[in-house]
């Protein structure tokens, strides 16, 4: 019976270790776990300050985004409105030649040269088409290019779209 006390003696200290493990391992245990449950709460914080700066970035891109198309509707413009103005330039040197032609033709005519008349019409009706083509395109600038509004009281230039003068607050027509 010695041995079997032994033995019972011998499995109580064993038990008694093995609780202890138990305990020393169940304490390290809730302590990861709270570690853990530490950590995920910060992935969690993290994640949604990284959901804040994500919508942010994606306003921002949106914003780059309508800039970049106002800049390019603005060049396509600025391309149109230099090509118009260069058709412009094209058609008021037209002018000037037929100007130069209808004088020389008058002045045959006045020194007694007959069959101008014709010739000086012609000159007259093509010169005023390209009056009137120059008035389209001259039109078609400004719908591109709108000038900037002027204040009836002051004479202060205000910016294109104002509806209030600048510099003394008068209603812009």
């Amino acid at each position: 019976m010695a041995i079997i006390q032994k033995v019972g003696d011998r499995a109580k200290k064993v038990g008694e270790k093995a609780r202890a493990v138990g305990e020393k391992a169940g304490e390290k245990a809730k302590a990861v776990g709270e570690t853990a449950k530490a950590v995920g709460e910060k992935a969690r914080v993290v994640g949604e300050k990284a959901k804040v700066v994500g919508e942010k970035a994606g306003e921002a891109a949106r914003d780059v985004g309508g800039l970049a198309k106002g800049i390019a509707k603005r060049s396509s413009e600025l391309v149109e409105v230099t090509k118009l103005k260069f058709d412009i330039s094209k058609l008021e040197k037209e002018m000037e030649n037929n100007f130069t032609a209808m004088g020389q033709l008058l002045y045959r005519q006045s020194a007694g040269e007959e069959g101008m008349a014709p010739e000086i019409e012609r000159l007259l009706t093509a010169t005023t088409g390209i009056e009137e083509h120059i008035a389209d395109l001259q039109k078609e600038v400004d719908r591109l290019q709108p000038k900037a509004p002027v204040c009836p009281d002051c004479q202060e230039e205000a910016p294109v779209g104002a509806s209030y003068c600048p510099r003394c607050g008068q209603r812009l027509a």
